[in-house]
């Protein structure tokens, strides 16, 4: 699993910035590939919607915040998108964007807080789910690993986009480190398949052929003990 990070956050790391390669399953804006593992996919689209002069206003440091993560600068996208928060205290991308950097960064309970208020606002929000489903399932620091939220996060936002092979990807991370690894290797296998079909480069796919063999070496190393 990586996440947009460079160790797979989880199998579906795409939208999960690609300074945090190692996250499979992160999803990040802007990015195809978004890393392999959980971090949701191409998150970078305006809103269709007419935004408000809030939102207009925000837009700009928005772009810049979605820049800045996707070459690495993590840090300085942090400061970007909290200008524009600071412009639009409501605005659900600056939110996921902050939110994702942070994770990149290691700061886990800052994204933990950040994507939990995107989520408040807008449940049908899955790239949220998705990047605090893969932080739930791929964090250096065990204090925030939860293997139990991890799935039920990315359960709920695969009921949004069940075609996202980022969110098969981040399920998978979150069943391996709960233990479930006949699960996990399903789950890791349907995101394969999904990324081959979406067309995804052979660099990206092998990432969750990867997660496939970690997750199905794990699996019948439990069918011997057991």
């Amino acid at each position: 699993m990586t996440n947009r990070s460079g160790s797979r956050l989880g199998c579906a790391a795409r939208a999960a910035l690609a300074g945090a390669a190692a996250l499979a399953g992160l999803a990040i804006p802007g990015d195809a590939r978004a890393q392999t593992g959980g971090v949701a996919a191409a998150v970078s689209q305006r809103p269709a919607v007419e935004m408000t002069p809030e939102a207009q206003r925000a837009q700009p440091m928005i772009d810049e915040g979605f820049f800045q993560a996707r070459v690495g600068n993590h840090a300085r996208a942090i400061e970007v998108f909290r200008q524009a928060l600071a412009a639009d205290p409501r605005n659900r991308r600056a939110m996921f964007g902050l939110g994702t950097s942070h994770i990149a960064l290691e700061q886990y309970g800052e994204a933990t807080n950040i994507l939990q208020r995107a989520i408040d606002s807008d449940r049908t929000d899955y790239f949220a789910l998705n990047n605090l489903a893969w932080l739930h399932a791929t964090a250096r620091d065990i204090r925030f690993r939860n293997g139990r939220r991890s799935i039920a996060l990315a359960r709920e936002a695969l009921m949004i986009a069940p075609m996202d092979y980022h969110v098969w990807s981040t399920l998978a991370g979150g069943y391996y480190i709960a233990g479930d690894y006949a699960k996990a290797q399903r789950a890791a296998e349907e995101a394969r398949r999904i990324a081959k079909a979406s067309g995804l480069a052979e660099a990206g796919v092998q990432e969750y052929e990867l997660q496939v063999q970690r997750c199905r070496a794990a699996s019948e190393a439990m069918d011997i003990l057991e």
